[in-house]
């Protein structure tokens, strides 16, 4: 048996050896310095290298490895003064023997917005995607797909008008998908879904959106639960109470989630906001906020100036909504305050008042289950420093039970407590009011822009 091993070993190196020979020695990954040069001298005269509108590239140059060898190839794009119509690309390609390759392309435009290379097809190559905007009309936008951009027989995948795209993995194959939004029927958006098959791109569905174009600027491919990835529309433009459009793909259809979230009672009160993971869990959570007033008409649209509470929301396997975290904060002064998960839905705020010297913030807790008032479970109130002394003399005069949280930047924080032992029996044991320790856990300063 050692014998065997010992043979394999001695001719290992040499079945190596004459694999390179047959099949041609890897190429090194060009220096960041290599690339440079080579596209300092490939660029036509009197060109100038451009920048995506919604990417950028250190020195306005792209290395990316377009056909996955291991070597990374040089994109640049750039115009030039005798077609400002069209916007060129430059790709730089290090070959055997340190020789390089060039490839040119020219896309029509005045300029490029977005660009990505992605793998839509399932090959060992990436796709080039370029999406142009053509002047005056800001609107008229295209997104153009081709095949391997080193391949000189390279094709035209894809060429259509759009309003916004993004990519990810909407199956869960492990293949990149497209999901594209354009003007439909009655300036509504329509959003399709590009998938790869056998060297092809195909629309494999559409749907038509309640959604106009101005209303909405990005998609964001997401993790909606542990199993499924989504498309989150936020909405740019025109807040509205429960509006939220998630795709989701079942059984190879897309399906929109707003008719069965919007019903939610977690979420039809509250204006959605956006999609972020703020967890950094890989599951996207939803934000929304609603105006916290109790016994007072709540306006259309909240007030320039209104205090509203955050709330971040996941949606499970189920599609049913959980509220992960709801916090408030101050505007003016910097602050956030994270609610214990026995406040969640269960706050309002009253007598809020904020301006430059002082910020005072009542919490009422109230429960529709309790025949009671709302009751109040804390005040945050921030004073500057040098306003502290009088501010404290007129607490104490009054009798109100205090605590100094934390002073920092010039500032002092507050909390006011309630005196409990005029609650119901029944609330008294639910400890809704938070112990100062609570409060410095749930307080969270920010930073000053």
């Amino acid at each position: 048996m050692m014998k065997r091993l010992s043979i394999v070993c001695l001719f290992l190196p040499l079945l190596l050896t004459g694999c390179q020979t047959l099949f041609g020695e890897s190429i090194p990954d060009p220096t960041d310095l290599e690339i440079e040069q080579q596209v300092l001298k490939y660029l036509p005269q009197g060109a100038k290298k451009i920048q995506p509108t919604k990417r950028r590239f250190k020195n306005k140059l792209w290395r990316v490895d377009i056909n996955q060898d291991g070597a990374r190839e040089g994109v640049v794009f750039f115009k030039e003064p005798m077609h400002p119509k069209q916007i060129g690309i430059l790709i730089i390609q290090k070959k055997e023997g340190g020789k390089w390759k060039r490839v040119q392309m020219v896309e029509e435009g005045d300029f490029l917005d977005h660009v990505e290379m992605k793998n839509l097809t399932g090959n060992q190559t990436l796709e080039l995607i370029l999406c142009t905007v053509s002047l005056p009309k800001q609107k008229d936008k295209m997104v153009s797909v081709y095949t391997n951009p080193l391949d000189e027989n390279k094709r035209l995948l894809l060429k259509k008008a759009f309003h916004a795209v993004s990519f990810g993995d909407l199956d869960g194959d492990e293949l990149v998908d497209m999901v594209l939004l354009a003007q439909g029927h009655k300036q509504k958006l329509v959003a399709s879904l590009y998938q790869g098959l056998s060297d092809q791109l195909l629309e494999f569905d559409r749907m038509s959106l309640s959604l106009e174009p101005a209303q909405v600027k990005n998609l964001i491919f997401g993790r909606l639960d542990e199993k499924r990835t989504a498309v989150f529309i936020p909405l740019s433009k025109g807040m509205q109470k429960g509006k939220l459009d998630i795709l989701t793909l079942e059984k190879g259809k897309l399906k929109n989630l707003n008719p069965i979230l919007s019903t939610k009672r977690s979420l039809k009160q509250k204006y959605i906001i956006g999609y972020h993971d703020i967890n950094q869990e890989g599951i996207v959570e939803i934000l929304a906020q609603h105006q916290a007033k109790y016994g007072e008409k709540e306006s259309p649209l909240p007030l320039k100036d209104e205090v509203l509470i955050d709330s971040w929301i996941q949606v499970d396997k189920n599609n049913q909504v959980k509220l992960v975290s709801q916090s408030v904060t101050d505007p003016l002064f910097h602050y956030r305050f994270h609610f214990p998960k026995k406040w969640f839905d269960k706050i309002y705020l009253t007598h809020t008042e904020i301006r430059r010297e002082l910020s005072q913030m009542d919490l009422f807790y109230h429960d529709v289950h309790f025949s009671v008032h709302p009751l109040f479970v804390l005040g945050l109130d921030v004073f500057r420093e040098k306003d502290w002394m009088q501010a404290e003399k007129s607490y104490r005069e009054v009798g109100t039970n205090f605590r100094v949280i934390k002073k920092t930047n010039g500032k002092v924080y507050v909390a006011r407590l309630p005196l409990q032992t005029k609650w119901p029996k029944q609330l008294q044991r639910m400890k809704l009011a938070p112990s100062i320790e609570e409060v410095n856990q749930l307080l969270m300063t920010l930073k000053q822009k």
